[in-house]
């Protein structure tokens, strides 16, 4: 296991984490490597956190390290922060008693094995001794990872119906790494899908984005239309037609990309209003899925080029508009609703490329503001739009110098 140990190495934070472990150790605790970051190692992928089990129970913890966050000492975690970065030190634990789908009541401290135990898919309930080398590998996660499974640790129906939220992690995973999930897992999946309606709508969405931007999106999105989660993953509103799904998934991988979360909050936020094109209030529908300011930005953005693609006559203003990343969003989820005939859509693109220099980009405006000034403008909400005015007739020469005309 040395190869593990060398690629746990390489991450900036291995001074910090390899000081608490040998404090830990040094102590006369176990400590180990735990979780997700055990699981990239054998994958050889780079691993953002490093998560520590112990059997040092949380007050020890404490003791032991001079700056400590107790974010979760009832539950047995406690944040260690060596030079500003942080790490979660966990005592091993078995949680009693879920209630809400989410958490436990009731933990009680134990050994290594009965931690992994209640973990929830195998190749995430390894632990490594970064002293010895070894992995504590008590429920074949090592097995599972070479042959690409996803499989929950133990009984599917009692990891799901503990946190409701491992029927979309498991999903998530499976688009992450390209694996596939295993058949008894999977019809745990379709089994507690409904659960996942008990799951407040901030924890779904972290799932979900983590799945749109994953290596393998169009897997996860085939996952979640045959477990039979995806009505729980938009809104209930929604009632998600096969046909519509095709279309959805085809846009929000192809045209969208790389823009897949911001396009599919941006389809969200009409889905929410019955598919109708939005004024800036429809913004509020998103509430609760996410309060990310720049993904709300974006769909505000997408929004108002709506504006431009449903009322403009000219083509200027609508090439400008689709020169913006939300106006290529914009465009497609018009087509997408019918809004916009593909044909209309087809053209207005080839008149953009017909105009549009090798960077994919319009060329800049051949007249600026202190151009306006020289001629006697003041400036003010006239010379700005006297400037746009210009940039479109600029644009629409442009094409018509190529041979494109789309709307004069």
């Amino acid at each position: 296991m040395e190869e593990i140990t060398n690629i746990f190495t390489k991450n900036k934070n291995w001074g910090q984490v390899l000081y608490i472990l040998q404090r830990l150790n040094q102590n006369g605790y176990k400590a180990y490597l735990a979780g997700g970051c055990v699981r990239d190692a054998f994958l050889a992928r780079p691993s953002s956190d490093f998560d520590i089990a112990t059997d040092a129970r949380p007050e020890v913890v404490e003791a032991l390290f001079e700056n400590t966050i107790p974010v979760g000492k009832a539950f047995g975690v406690i944040v260690v922060v060596v030079y500003w970065s942080s790490f979660e030190v966990a005592t091993f634990r078995v949680d009693k008693s879920y209630q809400d789908g989410r958490r436990p009541e009731v933990v009680v401290f134990c050994t290594p094995e009965e931690d992994a135990s209640r973990r929830d898919f195998t190749i995430n309930a390894m632990f490594f001794d970064v002293q010895s080398a070894q992995v504590l590998d008590f429920f074949s996660g090592v097995s599972d990872l070479r042959q690409k499974r996803i499989r929950t640790v133990g009984n599917p129906d009692l990891r799901f119906s503990e946190d409701h939220l491992r029927l979309l992690r498991a999903i998530r995973f499976a688009a992450q790494l390209n694996f596939f999930i295993e058949p008894d897992t999977f019809c745990g999946l379709q089994k507690h899908a409904y659960k996942l309606r008990k799951v407040s709508r901030e924890r779904v969405f972290n799932e979900s984005y983590k799945l749109f931007m994953s290596a393998f999106p169009a897997y996860g999105l085939h996952l979640l239309e045959a477990s039979q989660l995806l009505p729980f993953v938009f809104p209930e509103s929604w009632e998600v037609s096969s046909e519509r799904f095709c279309e959805f998934k085809y846009y929000c991988l192809n045209v969208f990309e790389p823009y897949r979360w911001p396009a599919f909050l941006s389809l969200l936020a009409v889905a929410l209003q019955d598919f109708q094109p939005l004024e800036r209030e429809g913004l509020k529908s998103l509430r609760g899925y996410t309060n990310n300011r720049k993904e709300l930005k974006f769909v505000e953005n997408v929004l108002n080029s709506w504006k431009v693609f449903l009322s403009s006559s000219r083509d200027g203003e609508l090439l400008e508009a689709l020169d913006r990343e939300e106006g290529v969003v914009g465009l497609a989820l018009l087509e997408l609703m019918g809004h916009k005939s593909e044909k209309e859509c087809n053209s207005l693109r080839a008149l953009f490329l017909s105009v549009a220099g090798r960077d994919g980009h319009l060329p800049p405006p051949a007249i600026n503001g202190h151009n306006l000034i020289e001629a006697g403008y003041t400036p003010g909400p006239e010379m700005a739009q006297k400037l746009k005015s210009l940039y479109w007739q600029q644009l629409e020469e442009s094409a018509r110098v190529s041979g494109g005309v789309f709307g004069v």
